[in-house]
């Protein structure tokens, strides 16, 4: 239930939480009130500003969880007008208020940290100008990493993070590692501090933070006998550190001429795949090859068992698993509905790596209901022909293929033309470049839709466009 009573006055921010003192939060603006929560049953509303939970400010919706993760909740609230209220909650202790935010960073894009390394293969810095100004923010945020699973690097870590971390308990963390030899470390982080990791992750691992952990394998530099030390020094931290994700480095056209970093060739993602499935099998899992190395030696997937329950997803791990699984459950469900109407053609844009896959889904529609696609495999001019990945497409290379596959004069063929969600801003219809679906739908003459990244996606987007075009 809650209780709403006039602000007292006089109280000031000032107190403790992990050790560290809070009160240079502005507060955070309320976007949304669930409908039935707690915050809409006291008139709660968008706009209001949480000033204060408890007396004290939060610093950010980490604090703001924490402090809310009580039974009885003061919450002091600063109207649009002004007008100051305080509101006491009394409800089990970790029932949530229904309250979401502008900023999961309470202080605003601004708060974010940012990294302070120079990696030496590091994807933000080959990019170049023009691109979406989000793309070029660094961050290295130990929040973002607990909220929203960011992989963070502890080289900017001082006292109070450590403290924070340890005293609110945020776990699971998500770290880069790259190697736990401190002078390897060091050399492909050109950052003195990054030698230390390993120390900390035992401090992380005893206080009982669960950590996933991620190589960057660049060849030459920690591979072989450095990438067989990093997976056993970690594996010593078991449990807590719960799982390792090895992943193949990536480069745009974009890079240093002089950098020591190179793609790896197909012999040696051979080598680098076996070398880690030995220590799955040794390990009974914990370490977990990237998908993309199944795919560049022309190898199945393994099955879902494989990476007992995707730990390491927030890295694309076990993706084109789920992707599989996903198209066997479409193909029985399509299977038991019947088709209507006539052929529907559609386009499908997709990047080299994912292209055979996206096919198989392609061919299951066709053999089930009355679409008929094709598809196309996009090659990435703008970052360069090594990247293979939909995830970096940008609308001028999308554009650039459609205009090539698609019939001339556009019109001749109305189905609509798919892109793949991984490369849109989440939440947006926004590409890399900044180009957005409906310019590029413009452009092509066609209606372009966002194909998700599973086949249920695909389906679902498809039978969207037949019921608006049914209906117009």
């Amino acid at each position: 239930m809650g209780e709403l009573r006039p602000a007292r006055p006089g109280r000031r921010p000032g107190l403790k939480i992990g050790g560290s003192l809070v009160g240079k939060s502005a507060g955070a603006v309320v976007s949304r009130v669930r409908p039935g929560s707690i915050a809409a049953r006291l008139g709660l509303a968008p706009g209001d500003r949480v000033w204060e939970v408890g007396g004290e400010r939060p610093r950010d919706w980490i604090d703001y969880r924490f402090l809310t993760a009580e039974s009885l909740v003061e919450v002091r609230v600063v109207r649009p007008d002004g007008t100051e209220v305080l509101f006491e909650v009394e409800k089990d202790p970790d029932e949530d208020l229904g309250l979401e935010f502008t900023e999961d960073v309470f202080g605003g894009p601004d708060a974010i940290r940012t990294c302070e390394n120079h990696c030496l293969f590091c994807f933000v810095d080959r990019l170049p100008r023009g691109l979406r100004p989000s793309l070029y923010l660094k961050d290295d945020d130990f929040r973002l990493s607990f909220l929203h699973g960011n992989f963070i690097t502890l080289t900017n870590l001082d006292e109070e993070d450590r403290d924070r971390i340890l005293g609110q308990r945020l776990s699971p963390l998500y770290i880069s590692v790259h190697a736990t030899d401190p002078e390897v470390r060091v050399r492909l982080m050109r950052n003195p501090r990054a030698g230390a990791v390993l120390a900390q992750l035992r401090e992380l691992t005893r206080a009982g933070i669960s950590v996933h952990a991620q190589v960057v394998v660049c060849p030459g530099l920690n591979d072989g006998t450095h990438l067989d030390r990093t997976v056993a020094d970690l594996a010593a931290l078991r449990p807590n550190l719960a799982s390792v994700g090895v992943v193949p480095v990536g480069l745009t056209r974009f890079g240093p001429n002089d950098s020591p970093v190179r793609l790896l060739t197909r012999e040696e993602a051979e080598v680098l795949l076996e070398q880690v499935l030995r220590w799955h099998r040794r390990l009974g899992g914990f370490v977990y090859p990237a998908d993309e190395l199944f795919l560049a030696v022309g190898r199945d997937v393994p099955a879902a068992g494989f990476y007992d329950g995707f730990p390491q997803l927030q890295n694309g791990i076990g993706l084109t698993r789920m992707f599989l699984d996903d198209l066997a459950r479409v193909r029985r469900r399509l299977a038991r509905r019947t088709a209507t109407g006539p052929a529907v053609s559609f386009t499908v844009l997709t990047g080299r790596l994912a292209a055979p896959l996206v096919e198989r889904a392609v061919r299951v529609l066709a053999e089930t209901t009355a679409f008929r696609g094709q598809v196309v495999p996009v090659g990435n001019a703008f970052f360069g022909p090594a990247v293979t990945v939909a995830g970096l497409l940008t609308g001028s290379d999308l554009e650039r293929a459609a205009l090539d596959a698609l019939p001339s004069p556009p019109g001749l063929n109305l189905g609509p033309v798919v892109v793949p969600g991984v490369a849109l801003r989440a939440g947006t219809d926004e590409l890399l470049d900044g180009a957005t679906l409906s310019e590029l739908g413009r452009r092509l003459g066609r209606t372009v839709l966002d194909g998700g990244w599973l086949p249920r996606h695909l389906v679902r987007a498809l039978d969207s466009w037949v019921r608006e075009a049914r209906s117009s």
